[in-house]
Parts: structure tokens; sequence; C-alpha cells
């Protein structure tokens, strides 16, 4: 009963080590290994690394300190090649996804990929929309607040439109922190305040006002 379970274990670890994680951009270091009971893929290598070396001594019968010195090496790249052929099914995976998404894809459609967002096109609905020379009013926002890198980033893509403190019109996105009350006509964004009237709505919680007030 116990060579069954044990036997049932190690096919299921034969499955998991198969099996890949695509890897997103904001956890680009960490990548979800396969354990056996308790045991992680680094300890199952060390395990390899001396299941190896016993092997070796035992089939050898040499027990001269050159002899012991070539097994340990054998045995360490025995199971450094388990190791990395386990990380690299990950990055092989990645790439053929890379391949199926990115191939034959314009760029607003492969940052929407990349992302998980349409902001892309998004800012380009914004450049289309508001009148030729008008300019985007730079809105201060807290640089440790989680919407600070993709308003910068935003306000990038807009370019040649500039952001500056003076422009006319705002762009507010599903993940930009700011409402909107019609009836006073004012628009709050990150703790600034503006009278604005609604100019244009790309989508639901991605809009574009016009200030009134300077």
């Amino acid at each position: 009963m116990q060579n069954f379970y044990f036997a049932a274990r190690s096919i299921g670890f034969w499955g998991l080590f198969w099996k890949t994680d695509i890897i997103k951009g904001s956890t680009i270091n960490y990548i979800e290994t396969p354990y056996l009971g308790p045991l992680s893929l680094s300890t199952l290598a060390f395990l390899i690394f001396i299941a190896v070396f016993i092997v070796l001594i035992l089939v050898k019968r040499n027990f001269s300190g050159a002899s012991l010195k070539k097994y340990g090496i054998v045995s360490f790249l025995i199971a450094c090649a388990f190791f990395a052929l386990r990380m690299d099914i990950n990055w092989l995976a990645v790439l053929g996804r890379d391949f199926k998404v990115f191939t034959n894809t314009d760029m607003n459609a492969r940052i929407a990929a990349t992302s998980g967002v349409d902001i892309k096109y998004f800012i380009d609905f914004v450049k289309k929309t508001i009148p030729e020379g008008e300019e985007i009013r730079e809105i201060k926002i807290d640089q440790y607040d989680p919407a600070y890198t993709m308003t910068r980033l935003g306000n990038y893509y807009m370019l040649p439109v500039m952001a500056s403190s003076r422009g006319r019109f705002i762009w507010v996105y599903y993940f930009t922190d700011a409402s909107f009350d019609p009836e006073a006509g004012i628009l709050r964004v990150y703790g600034s305040f503006f009278r604005a009237r609604p100019y244009a709505t790309y989508k639901e919680g991605a809009y574009i006002f016009e200030v009134l007030d300077g």
C-alpha cells in the first residue's frame, strides 16, 4: 500500500514537472515550482545530487580522493541539469506564448497584451478627439500611488500632445482616482478639483473632460 501511495505521488509529481506557468511582468522573477510532498524543486535537486553521488560510489567502488571529487562534479552537473531543465520549460512556454500573442500584431495590441489594459487604444482616442493644438492637464499624483506610473505612461503615449499645468483637457481611465458631480459640474481628480464638463466617452470608465475655469 505504501509503495502504491509513493508511485501515485511520483506520477503526480511527473505531471507537475511539465506544467508551465506564464510569467507576468509584475512577477518576472517568480516561477511556481512543483512540490513532492513538502519538498521543493531545489530540495529535489539536492536529493538527486546525493542519490547520484551514492550510486556512483556503489557502482565504481573507488574511494580515492580524486574519484570522490569526480563523482561530486558529475552528481552536481546532473542535479543542475534537472533544475535548469525545469526552469527553462517555463521560459520556453513564455516564448511560445509571445510568438502566438505578438506575431503580426500592432504596437497597441502588444501593449494591451503585456499590460492587460487597452490604455494605448484609449490614449489614441484622446489624441484624435481633442482639438489640434490643445494640451492635457498635468495632474499632481503621489509618486507612491499605484496609478502614478500608469498615469505618467499614459501622458507619454499622448506625445506629441503635451501635458501641462494649463492643459484644457483631462483624461480619466478606470484606474484614476476621480469622481464627477454633474449637478455642480465639479471634477475631482486625486484631490484636485476642477470646474469641468464631460467632453467624450471612450467606454465605461474611460472619459475625457474639458476644464472650464482655466
